[in-house]
């Protein structure tokens, strides 16, 4: 057996030995409500009509995120949301949750709509965000160790593509907790590894193995601590 292979089965064993593994996560929220350019004066909470209870508030980039959970809402079969303070006072009716867990709601507080889900254009140009991020670091990567040629560079950008575009597709789907978000993200860079290690050294003719081996390793190490920390500062 040539040499890198025994190299690159010796790190994928020790990749695959440290994947982190965890229990019963703590119970998702009843509803999640993203509002855009939120004031931090901002209240927003939940109830009847007549008595509301206060939502927590996380702040990110451009939005912040109201939860409550589901010991709050149940009792009540017909919800609002009252988004009070900065200049606002709406009360935008909700009515019966369609499911237990996982319902997100965007609230624009200038027409005082509520749609739900997350708004697709926001949803869009995070992901385009996400992924012009990595790009760019793992691009660098790329071309500091020497590659030049117009076929590498097509063969990294249709990989990572497809790889950080299937990754960044997923993390949109997650919908507020940024510890379990980073525990899962390290699995899924695991898999992005083996799938970029198997298409460069079948695809990459530029130079040698060992050379391509250690870029998807370097490069997708450098992306994730980078994405780790711009998942903690830009919405999902």
């Amino acid at each position: 057996m040539k040499r890198w292979k025994i190299i690159l089965m010796g790190i994928l064993a020790v990749l695959l030995l440290g994947i982190p593994a965890w229990g019963n996560a703590s119970e998702p929220p009843s509803i999640l409500l993203i509002v855009p350019g939120a004031p931090q004066e901002l209240v927003v909470s939940v109830g009847d009509g007549e008595e509301y209870i206060e939502a927590s508030r996380r702040d990110k980039a451009f939005e912040s995120y109201f939860l409550f959970y589901q010991r709050e809402t149940d009792p009540v079969d017909d919800l609002y949301l009252r988004a009070s303070g900065g200049g606002y006072d709406l009360r935008v009716p909700v009515g019966e949750l369609t499911k237990a867990y996982h319902n997100v709601y965007t609230l624009d507080l200038d027409d005082g709509t509520l749609i739900e889900g997350k708004d697709p254009v926001r949803a869009a140009v995070y992901v385009i965000i996400r992924v012009a991020l990595t790009l760019m670091i793992e691009g660098l990567v790329f071309f500091l160790m020497g590659f030049r040629s117009k076929r590498s560079w097509t063969i990294f950008l249709v990989v990572n593509l497809i790889t950080q575009g299937a990754l960044n597709l997923w993390i949109n789907t997650v919908t507020y907790n940024d510890y379990s978000l980073f525990f899962s993200l390290v699995f899924y860079e695991f898999v992005i590894i083996v799938v970029e290690m198997v298409a460069f050294l079948n695809l990459l003719k530029e130079h040698k193995k060992w050379r391509r081996v250690l870029f998807v390793l370097l490069a997708n190490i450098l992306s994730l601590l980078a994405g780790g920390y711009i998942l903690t500062v830009l919405p999902y």
